[in-house]
């Protein structure tokens, strides 16, 4: 779900703004793709993201500095200023500590951001410890609790960690850790999930590119962590189509996305909470400055609208059928839906013990009749087979017992009742049979004298 920008559309879009990004490489990559696209419509080049610490790139300059190494105390903080945007970075090796903080009292009463962009995971779950990890999830709280003291009204965007490689070679993997980088994977996943978690709790935005970036893996660098100018540049579409939403701008509509459509009128619909109480489903239309766009924009919203009408009668909705709660943002929105429609599933699919009759109203999975007719089928076979055993045992047993007894009249008697009373224990015979078959056990039992 993104839109393309161009250099206009970004000038556009950021001017008399401030943007602050704070993070590792990876952001330090974005914050240079920024200030490239604020200049030029064309790729940042991969020798300027490799480059750090240097004194110029873009115009900016470089503010503070400490010594280049890859230690945890490695400081680089940049700002540039271009046509009334000014973009500023901040280089974090944990996501809250003091140092952190002074940036944030920085932030206050120097540069009064309208946007941060944040991310920290990799150093923090790697180089501070063995208990890194639960360092990491206790910073990752007093920072949101920083922003909401410091930076109440600013847009506030965490960016996910994106995903690296099975093999990494990255500056914060040093060789007393390499033992770690085969397992960071899936580290780094795990982080995404608290970190987007504690985000949204918060009430603060979160992108998240490591699902975007999923299916550009070959965009990636050959260390494993960091990204390519496409890639890179994909990621700052992205942000500028968060930004423009958020903001409630039109976007630039240079690439035709249905689920672009689509939560870009779910945005629109959330937005219009307190103003329209009406209880009618309907789909709000977006005005745009360009003619031709609200042309194209009007033919989609009807082409939704006889659409929606035709599947008014199935159960399954879309996201724009549902109800939104009053004061509810968009993220408790999308959670709350994706989480009753898990909820659908799980009872629709719902497997009953073998034996149960199933309920009225629910749907059982194709695997189960299968697993029900292999296991009928496999104790069928079974039975045969014991069948055939009994039946060939005693035959043999019948003929040796013939062959050794001198006087078979009685023996043979007491032979067939007590083959007769086994197989009738065993219900291997027909219940056909099984009254003529108490007839002849009692007409032994007499011939016995039992």
């Amino acid at each position: 779900m993104f839109d393309i920008f161009l250099k206009d559309d970004m000038n556009k879009l950021l001017k008399k703004k401030s943007i602050v990004f704070m993070g590792d490489s990876n952001i330090r990559a974005l914050y240079k793709d920024f200030l490239c696209l604020l200049h030029q419509t064309q790729f940042i080049s991969q020798h300027i993201l490799r480059n750090k610490m240097e004194h110029t790139v873009f115009g900016d300059k470089l503010v503070f500095h400490g010594r280049q190494s890859n230690g945890r105390n490695y400081r680089e903080e940049r700002e540039a200023t271009f046509n009334r945007t000014k973009v500023s970075f901040f280089f974090l090796t944990r996501v809250f500590d003091d140092y952190v903080k002074s940036v944030l009292k920085k932030l206050t009463y120097k540069l009064h951001p309208d946007v941060i962009i944040i991310n920290c995971c990799l150093w923090d779950i790697t180089r501070w410890g063995c208990d890194g990890v639960e360092k990491y999830k206790k910073n990752l709280k007093l920072l949101m609790k920083e922003f909401k003291k410091y930076v109440p009204d600013c847009l506030v965007i965490w960016i996910t960690a994106p995903p690296i490689a099975c093999d990494v070679k990255g500056g914060f993997l040093v060789k007393e850790l390499q033992f770690l980088k085969y397992a960071l994977r899936f580290h780094v996943v795990e982080a995404n999930h608290y970190a987007r978690k504690i985000v949204v709790e918060n009430g603060f935005d979160v992108l998240d590119s490591h699902y975007h970036l999923k299916m550009q893996i070959h965009r990636r660098s050959n260390d494993g962590v960091h990204w390519l100018p496409p890639a890179i540049r994909y990621v700052t579409n992205l942000l500028l189509t968060h930004i423009s939403l958020a903001w409630n701008v039109p976007l630039p509509h240079r690439y035709e996305s249905v689920n672009l459509e689509k939560y870009l009128s779910l945005a629109t619909e959330d937005n219009s909470i307190g103003a329209n109480k009406s209880k009618k489903k309907e789909i709000t239309k977006i005005t745009f400055e360009d003619s031709s766009v609200a042309n194209s924009c009007g033919k989609i919203q009807s082409a939704r609208v006889e659409r929606n009408q035709n599947n008014s009668k199935s159960q399954r909705a879309s996201p724009l059928c549902h109800k939104v709660k009053k004061n509810e943002t968009i993220h408790a929105h999308m959670s709350r839906i994706q989480k009753e429609e898990r909820l659908k599933r799980i009872h629709r699919w719902h497997q009953p013990n073998i034996g149960d009759s199933p309920e009225k109203g629910t749907l059982h999975s194709p695997l189960q009749s299968v697993s029900v007719n292999r296991y009928d089928s496999s104790s069928s076979i079974n039975n045969e087979q014991m069948k055939q055993f009994l039946w060939m045992g005693h035959f043999n047993l019948v003929i040796t017992i013939f062959l050794l007894l001198s006087t078979p009249t009685k023996y043979l008697c007491l032979l067939i009742t007590l083959i007769i009373m086994h197989l009738v224990i065993l219900e291997a015979i027909p219940t056909i049979l099984q009254k003529t078959l108490n007839l002849i056990l009692e007409i032994m039992c007499k011939i016995l004298d039992l």
